[in-house]
């Protein structure tokens, strides 16, 4: 059938923005093959879209493991990109799931200044100093908005 799937994204990063809890960190899980046939939106627009709301995307591709397709790609990206995670089908549905409310309970927020205050998207890169087996995971970027985003709801 025809997938918007790139335009849902939006559209679900536009309604956690203007209805967020300040008591809990939304975030955005998918379940697709990752293919989108129909979108108005680009995949750069959904992960800008993610990256203003500060929504991570956690994603379960439902394809066909053995097939080749840019779907399962689009879904590791924007996973990525966005500080989620991506699964594949293998461990299944519960597993997926129960695996993103671990991550989810086990994470950590950390602030920092920005180095730049200019509109647009700046990339960022988090790297330990003392322990080079700790392994980070974040964002690979963030929004900066203008205060014209700000009274519209978009962080």
């Amino acid at each position: 059938g025809q997938t918007p799937l790139f335009d849902a994204v939006v559209l679900g990063a536009e309604f956690l923005s203007h209805h967020r809890d300040p008591n809990y960190r939304p975030v955005l899980i998918i379940l697709s093959d990752g293919d989108d046939t129909i979108s108005v939106h680009s995949f750069r627009d959904a992960v800008v879209a993610a990256m203003r709301a500060e929504i991570p995307i956690y994603t379960l591709n439902t394809g066909d493991p053995k097939a080749v397709t840019s779907g399962g790609s689009a879904l590791r990206d924007i996973a990525a990109l966005t500080g989620g995670c991506s699964f594949t089908r293998a461990p299944g549905v519960p597993s997926a799931l129960a695996s993103v409310v671990e991550d989810l309970r086990n994470a950590y927020v950390l602030t920092y200044e920005l180095p730049s205050h200019a509109e647009g998207l700046h990339s960022v890169s988090i790297l330990p100093t003392t322990n080079s087996n700790l392994r980070l995971r974040s964002r690979r970027a963030y929004y900066a908005s203008t205060g014209r985003d700000a009274q519209r709801g978009l962080k």
